[in-house]
């Protein structure tokens, strides 16, 4: 049975999109980008990227 209620499908497609647009910007100023939509998963690729001893924060630090 399909719940019409249900907009997860449409959020998480809108998200997708928007974060397209973000990454394309980001790449026209020569940044790279990436979507990640899992919570742990997004944790997970910064602390690879990071070496040790960085601090990563978001906005004003």
């Amino acid at each position: 049975m399909v719940d019409e209620r249900d907009s997860s499908r449409e959020t998480k497609w809108f998200y997708g999109e928007r974060a397209t647009v973000g990454i394309r910007q980001l790449l026209m100023k020569n940044m790279n980008g990436r979507y990640i939509c899992d919570r742990e998963e997004s944790f997970s690729t910064v602390m690879k990227m990071t070496p040790d001893g960085v601090t990563v924060c978001r906005g004003r630090c």
